[in-house]
C-alpha cells in the first residue's frame, strides 16, 4: 500500500490499506497509512475519521492528533484546528509542550487574520489580543491589532498598541508602523518624539538613530539630523537610506553639489525598498512582510533589516 501511494496509485493504496485494516482492526499502522492515503487523495473527511479511529486505539499518542490538526489547518478550519491543538498541548510531553503552545498561538493568529479579512473587526481584535496575552513577542499580532483599531476608528489605541509593541519587542518594523500611523495624521513632531523615546530605550541601536535623523529632516531640523547621522560609524553608512538622508541634509544646508553626490550614491544601491526581511528560523529573505515565513512556514520569524 505504501509503495502504491509513493508511485501515485492512491486508489490502489486505499484498497490495500483498507484490506489490511479489515485483517487486523487493531492495527494502528494500517489506520495511519490509510489516513495518509486519504490525504493524498484529498479525501480529508475520510482521513480525519480514520485518524479518530486510531486515537480510539492509542488514546494520548500524538501522531493521529497532529495529523488531524494538520488537515484542519490545510482546509483553513481554524476553529476546529485550535480545538485539536489544545488537545495536543494537554497530552504533549514536557519537552514538546512549549513548541505545541507556540503552535496554538500561531493558529489563534491565523484565525484572527481570517476574521479580519471577513470584516469581523471586533472578533479579530479579540483574537489578536489573545495572541499577545499568550506571547507578548508576537510582532505580527501588534501590527494587525493596530490595523484593526484603525479600521474601527480608534487611532489612539493603534498608537498605544504599537508603542507597547516596540517596548516589548524592540522591533524596527513596529517602530516604522508607528511612524506611518502618526505621519498619516500629519503629526510629524510626534514621529520625532517617538524616535527619541525609542532611542532612549535602545541607546546603542544605530538603526533607530538613522531613522531619527530621517524624522528630523522631515521637520526641517537639519542640525539635529546632522548630529544623529554623524554619530553613526557602523555598516549603516553604506545603506541607501543613509545616503538619501545625507543628501536631504546637505540640500537643507544648501550644499547642492554634495547633495547630488549623495543622491547618486543612493541610486547606485538600486534598492527598491530600504527595508527587507530575514527569517530567523531558516535565513530566507523577503521584500514583503508577513506573519509567516513563506520559505519554511515558521510564524513570527521575519525580522526587518536595512538594505
Amino acid at each position: 500500500g505504501v509503495i502504491r501511494r509513493m508511485d501515485g496509485m492512491v486508489s490502489e493504496a486505499i484498497k490495500l490499506h483498507s484490506k489490511a485494516k479489515g485483517i487486523d482492526k487493531n492495527s494502528v499502522t494500517a489506520l495511519m497509512e490509510l489516513g495518509e492515503d486519504y490525504i493524498a487523495a484529498e479525501q480529508f473527511t475520510n482521513a480525519v475519521s480514520v485518524f479518530q479511529e486510531a486515537i480510539g486505539l492509542v488514546g494520548r499518542s500524538l501522531p493521529p492528533h497532529i495529523r488531524i490538526r494538520d488537515i484542519l489547518l490545510k482546509t483553513r478550519n481554524f476553529k476546529e484546528a485550535i480545538a485539536a491543538q489544545k488537545r495536543i498541548v494537554s497530552i504533549a510531553p514536557r519537552e514538546q509542550a512549549q513548541e505545541e503552545r507556540a503552535m496554538l498561538v500561531a493558529l489563534t493568529y491565523e484565525e484572527a487574520l481570517d476574521k479580519l479579512a471577513e470584516g469581523r473587526f471586533y472578533d479579530a481584535r479579540d483574537g489578536f489580543k489573545s495572541v499577545l496575552r499568550n506571547d507578548g513577542q508576537f510582532i505580527p499580532a501588534y501590527l494587525k491589532l493596530a490595523e484593526v483599531y484603525e479600521r474601527i476608528g480608534s487611532t489612539k489605541n493603534s498608537i498605544k498598541t504599537l508603542e507597547k509593541g516596540f517596548k516589548a519587542t524592540r522591533s524596527i518594523l513596529v517602530l516604522k508602523a508607528l511612524e506611518m500611523f502618526l505621519s498619516a495624521r500629519g503629526e510629524m513632531d510626534k514621529v520625532v518624539d517617538n524616535y527619541k523615546w525609542a532611542k532612549n530605550l535602545e541607546s546603542n541601536n544605530e538603526v533607530i538613530r538613522l531613522l531619527l535623523a530621517d524624522a528630523y529632516v522631515n521637520v526641517s531640523n537639519f542640525a539635529s539630523a546632522r548630529a544623529e547621522i554623524d554619530s553613526l560609524n557602523g555598516s549603516l553608512v553604506h545603506t541607501t537610506l543613509y545616503h538619501l538622508i545625507e543628501g536631504k541634509i546637505q540640500h537643507g544646508e544648501n550644499n547642492i553639489d554634495q547633495a547630488l553626490d549623495s543622491y547618486a550614491k543612493a541610486r547606485e544601491k538600486e534598492a527598491a525598498s530600504c527595508l527587507s526581511f530575514t527569517c530567523i528560523a531558516c535565513g530566507g529573505g523577503s521584500h514583503e512582510f508577513s506573519g509567516r515565513c513563506k520559505a519554511c512556514g515558521q510564524w513570527n520569524a521575519l525580522r526587518a533589516v536595512l538594505s
